[in-house]
């Protein structure tokens, strides 16, 4: 068995999360965790010798190259976020690669609960670890005078956010304001959806203030940093995901339903902000980090 201190884990994958993994995997007591970037094929392939176990952070690109890293006789590590693992449904032949090379694979990491149910129909055993930004954070506020909510509508994949459920309960709501942040106006949307357009994390915690639910009715979902920051607030969160003190919904009509209710009252949000920041804090994020690495059987 190896100390923590001593493992070298190179730290792969999409945009920031390797870096971020790489400073949990630290956080936890795993030195030689590093992020390495800008690195594929016969470049990462040279570059991992030195180190004793390769973690993918949103796999997709890796799953080919599972053989080649067991010739070198790594440990491998998939860490799957939800877009990664629900992208697979539109490329068969790597879902092919994923099944072929299922024994190369050491661990299973998923970040939300619904994730480690979906590997698991699959046959993937996966430990659960929520993904923590270093840039979340909040604390119970108290609620604005005027109902409204949020959402949020970046200015790609507005479908796929859920535009045409926010606009319907808009238009079935007039007197609401819906406050979208991420994106610029939408042709053609009801007057009371204010759009923000991209705002930073100060202009987001003041946001966060104005409004008194985030309604988020995405056909999939990972674990979302902004329902986690909502409910840290003490917000209401109606979401198409079961998720504790949230209140879920899936057709539009609900969605609009659960929108009106909170309308007529909506209390703030103490057990959900209590149980996040309880269950999704930093220190929880380590210590399940840790101890999937346990399952390596190498630390």
């Amino acid at each position: 068995m190896r100390d923590r201190a001593s493992l070298k884990i190179a730290l792969v994958g999409m945009e920031e999360l390797p870096a971020l993994t790489a400073l949990r995997l630290r956080q936890a007591g795993f030195a030689g965790a590093r992020a390495l970037e800008g690195l594929r094929g016969l470049a990462l392939l040279r570059k991992i010798r030195n180190y004793d176990v390769v973690h993918a952070v949103y796999p997709i690109y890796y799953i080919k190259w599972v053989p080649a890293f067991k010739a070198a006789r790594k440990k491998v590590v998939f860490h799957w976020i939800g877009s990664d693992w629900y992208g697979l449904s539109g490329r068969p032949l790597t879902r092919v690669m994923l099944r072929s090379f299922r024994a190369g694979v050491d661990l299973h990491i998923a970040d939300a609960p619904w994730l480690v149910d979906d590997l698991a129909a699959q046959g993937f055993r996966a430990r659960l670890v929520p993904t923590i930004s270093e840039n979340m954070g909040g604390q119970l506020e108290s609620m604005p005078s005027r109902f409204s909510v949020m959402a949020y509508l970046p200015d790609r994949r507005r479908d796929f956010y859920g535009w045409p459920v926010i606009k319907l309960i808009a238009e079935r709501l007039p007197s609401l304001e819906v406050v979208a942040v991420g994106g610029g106006r939408e042709v053609g949307a009801p007057d009371n959806v204010r759009f923000t357009g991209l705002v930073d994390g100060e202009a987001m915690g003041r946001l966060y203030c104005e409004v008194s639910a985030l309604v988020r009715p995405t056909s999939h979902d990972g674990l979302s940093q902004m329902v986690l920051e909502a409910l840290l607030r003490g917000r209401q969160v109606v979401w198409s995901r079961e998720f504790p003190f949230c209140i879920r919904a899936v057709a539009p009509d609900e969605f609009v339903a659960a929108v009106a209710a909170l309308a007529s009252s909506c209390p703030q949000n103490v057990e959900g902000s209590r149980y996040v920041a309880e269950h999704y804090s930093v220190q929880a994020a380590t210590h399940a980090l840790a101890a999937a690495y346990r399952d390596l059987g190498i630390v």
